[in-house]
């Protein structure tokens, strides 16, 4: 079967030169301002007004001319608040010429000059939106904005998210009429310093060792990752498939969570694909996963979400090695795809209590590796415990340039607080703590982390007795269990909110969870609060 051309995904700030070029073309075309951008009389001459109205390629300002002319299956916006009340009229004008999807992204950004808020957002929205598949498709505008959106914009597209990078120019600077142009730096950078994963797994030992050694090649073997959120899973699952020289370009990963929702159509097309009007909104046939993942690894995060019916499609592809793109009458192979899951659920209590299939637990757990928590490892093997904590220290330095010269400490209470503790965000929660520490610790001139420091960073209160420490965790029973874990439970996700400022999306993160789950939570809570839109 052909592969077929898929088109760029283009990605731009949007700055005060496009928003103007808009309100230019809307004035000529007799419709209001939206936007609080001030126009000088001398910008609306009859002679500019008609080059606005006129709308000729490369003259309607640089978002215009990144994103004219091009084939496109994406574009996304990227808006400071300043032009959030103009999305609708931007996307609209950028869709005159390109009738691709056109996204507006609100990033909340309240100052484009901040370089630490511009970081954050343009952060943000590749995690979301990069992938290793869609890399070769992404374009980024280096053009629109302030400059610090456009050196951010640069610096995370020629490290951490790898695309192309394009600046604009206008018609007086065109070369053969040309005024689209890729950039590339003019010097190398130390991408170990830029790497994607801010957590430290937790996964190693023998077990790890025998897994990449000697079961990790051969891709016939599914492997199972289990342990709670935040222990590495996703980590570990790339770093097989990297350490196993399988193709760096087909690492498909694909969250089971996101898709345990709707109908099962929307599964169908993204595991299996669908091709032009198999549904409303289909304008073209588009690969699934297992055609993306040909050559190289699916990873299956979050693999204990899926559905009973979910779980009949899946284990029909494993048993079979063949599927049925949707609305397709010709099946398709499955051709050499390793297939890694990840859960945190307790798989083998789900096929007893018949939430999860036994035939399809047996597929995906040929080999079966659980990563220890945080937690057990503070009890059961305090070295690695401190190597970790180091790591994450050492890896922090690297992240945040202002801590190049300070040599931070640990004191004895800082480090009896950490073994006491329980961690239940694992390695992410002790990167954020360590971090927050030591930011607080600059601040204030000093470098030695204390017990204080760490413990306003943390999700909450879950202390070891001291004595219980280096082993079992032992608290006093209570009288009612399901009325003190609903409010443990309660109680947590107040204090992940409010550290959030009531931002769902970001508190879910915080408690190891998916958005959808903390949404239906607060739904079925309404005495808690807080905000969906982001």
């Amino acid at each position: 079967m052909a592969k077929n051309k898929e088109g760029k995904i283009l990605v731009s700030w949007v700055g005060s030169s496009d928003v103007k070029a808009m309100e230019l073309w809307r004035i000529a075309s007799g419709m209001p301002q939206v936007s609080t951008v001030k126009l000088r009389d001398e910008d609306k001459t009859a002679e500019k007004l008609a080059v606005a109205l006129k709308e000729e390629p490369g003259t309607c300002g640089p978002l215009r001319t990144f994103c004219d002319g091009q084939e496109t299956d994406e574009i996304h916006l990227l808006l400071s608040k300043e032009y959030e009340n103009c999305a609708e009229a931007l996307s609209q004008w950028v869709s005159r010429d390109n009738p691709s999807r056109c996204r507006s992204v609100f990033t909340g950004l309240k100052n484009p000059s901040e370089y630490a808020g511009v970081y954050d957002a343009v952060s943000s929205f590749f995690r979301e939106n990069w992938s290793d598949e869609k890399a070769e498709r992404l374009e980024v505008n280096l053009t629109s904005g302030s400059p610090a959106m456009q050196t951010i914009m640069m610096l995370l597209a020629k490290t951490r998210y790898p695309c192309k990078t394009i600046r604009v120019v206008q018609p007086k600077e065109a070369v053969n009429g040309k005024q689209r142009f890729e950039e590339h730096l003019p010097f190398d950078l130390p991408l170990d310093a830029f790497s994607r994963g801010q957590s430290t797994s937790l996964a190693a030992g023998n077990e790890v060792d025998e897994l990449l050694r000697i079961y990790a090649p051969f891709r016939q073997v599914n492997i199972l990752l289990t342990g709670q959120s935040g222990v590495g899973k996703s980590r570990l699952a790339r770093e097989i498939h990297e350490k196993q020289g399988l193709n760096k370009g087909k690492f498909v990963d694909i969250n089971c969570a996101e898709l345990a929702g709707g109908d099962g159509n929307m599964f169908r097309s993204e595991l299996f694909g669908h091709t032009k009007g198999a549904y409303t909104g289909a304008e073209k046939s588009q690969a699934g996963a297992f055609s993306r993942a040909s050559g190289g690894t699916l990873f299956l995060d979050e693999i204990g979400e899926l559905p009973l019916d979910r779980q009949v499609m899946l284990l029909k592809v494993l048993q079979e090695r063949r599927y049925l793109p949707l609305g397709s009458e010709k099946e398709e192979k499955v051709a050499d795809v390793r297939i890694i899951c990840a859960t945190n659920r307790d798989l083998e209590a789900m096929v007893q209590q018949g939430t999860f299939r036994a035939d399809l637990y047996y597929r995906i757990a040929m080999y079966v590796l659980r990563i220890k928590s945080l937690h057990e490892i503070a009890c059961t093997d305090r070295d690695r415990f401190w190597k970790l904590t180091r790591e994450t220290m050492d890896q922090i330095k690297g992240e945040v340039p202002q801590f190049k010269d300070l040599n931070f400490d640990l004191s004895a209470k800082a480090k009896a607080f950490m073994l006491s503790y329980v961690w239940p965000g694992n390695a992410r929660e002790l990167h954020h703590a360590l971090l927050l520490a030591m930011i607080t610790l600059a601040h204030s001139h000093s470098t030695v982390i204390d017990d204080v420091h760490l413990q306003s960073h943390v999700m909450g209160t879950r202390l070891i007795p001291a004595n219980d420490a280096a082993g079992d965790v032992v608290e006093d029973l209570p009288s009612n269990m399901e009325a003190w874990l609903k409010d443990k439970e309660e109680k947590f996700v107040r204090e992940a909110l409010s550290r959030c400022q009531g931002k769902i999306s970001k508190a879910a993160k915080l408690l190891g969870m998916t958005y959808q789950k903390l949404d239906y939570y607060l739904k079925s809570h309404p005495e808690i609060q807080g905000e969906s839109g982001e």
